[in-house]
């Protein structure tokens, strides 16, 4: 079965490789071996599946914040840079690579932010087989194995990540066992599992984003009222079709405030506008462009 995979890593931006006119480029660690939580369970990276796929890293466009809506790439606005050189590095049991943002797509806001560190997360965008092969990894069981793994896309200046610095992450450079690794993106995970449940709003330069759960394999974004700038992501969790979260439009004039006072009264009566017939058919085509 081909799925749908992200997976996050903190920013530890201390070093720049090129700072010009037209770029930023930061060095990176994508990904390590280890074993992480998913919304099927908990699922094991293996480091030879890191290194088979770190070839498709490269080239792999950089998008900003959040992964797109379309789970994949697929709007060239969404594009803010490309990853470079690629390797995959025995010492770590991970995925390095170079990231180069292009300066005329991002906010200067945004990149200062990525150069000191305030934007902490970057998160790769993968598409991979499920083996539901469970089994233990440094003592900790896991339910499946992510093989024949395919980068899409890196997200940067994400919220939290699952593996945090200086394991993972941008501009960080740490060698350690796969036991310490192990421990310190569990404490990450930990971490984002009690973030997500205690504070799920979050505002990014455009949006005020509501109710983070984790998103499926499938899912779309639908415009709730142009006029007033209100978007919802919607998924699908097993049969049904369910919001997965808010996004209100800051040109709109929407704060936190506002946005929060929006979503008591209307969160709902707005559940009950999906429509499954129409969104199974979005999905079908959906899972065709990512077959191809």
């Amino acid at each position: 079965m081909r799925k749908y995979g992200i997976f996050c890593a903190e920013v530890d931006a201390t070093r720049v490789i090129e700072d010009s006119e037209d770029f930023l480029v930061m060095p990176a660690i994508l990904a390590r071996e280890g074993v992480y939580q998913y919304p099927e369970g908990k699922a094991y990276k293996p480091a030879d599946e890191l290194r088979d796929a770190s070839w498709t890293a490269d080239g792999a466009w950089i998008v900003a914040r959040q992964h797109p809506m379309t789970m994949l790439v697929m709007n060239r606005d969404d594009i803010k840079g490309k990853v470079e050189k690629p390797e995959f590095s025995q010492d770590i049991s991970g995925l390095r690579a170079d990231l180069r943002f292009f300066k005329k797509l991002n906010s200067p806001q945004f990149l200062a932010d990525i150069k000191t560190g305030k934007r902490k997360d970057v998160s790769i965008g993968f598409i991979y087989d499920y083996d539901p092969t469970a089994g233990d990894f440094n003592g900790e069981r896991y339910d499946f194995v992510q093989r024949k793994l395919l980068i899409d896309h890196v997200a940067a200046g994400v919220p939290l990540g699952r593996c945090t610095s200086p394991f993972c992450g941008i501009a960080v450079d740490a060698v350690a066992e796969s036991a310490e690794l192990d421990r310190a993106c569990k404490t990450a995970l930990d971490t984002l599992i009690r973030k997500v449940a205690g504070d799920p709003w979050e505002e990014t330069e455009d949006y005020i984003r509501s109710g983070h759960r984790e998103p499926s394999d499938t899912c779309r974004t639908d415009v709730l009222s142009e006029d007033k700038g209100i978007k919802a992501v919607i998924c699908r969790y097993g049969d049904k079709w369910e919001y997965q979260s808010y996004l209100f439009e800051k040109a709109k004039g929407w704060t936190m405030e506002k946005a929060k006072q929006w979503f008591r009264q209307h969160q709902q009566s707005a559940d009950q506008q999906v429509d499954p017939e129409r969104e199974i058919e979005r999905a079908k085509q959906f899972i065709t462009v990512i077959r191809r």
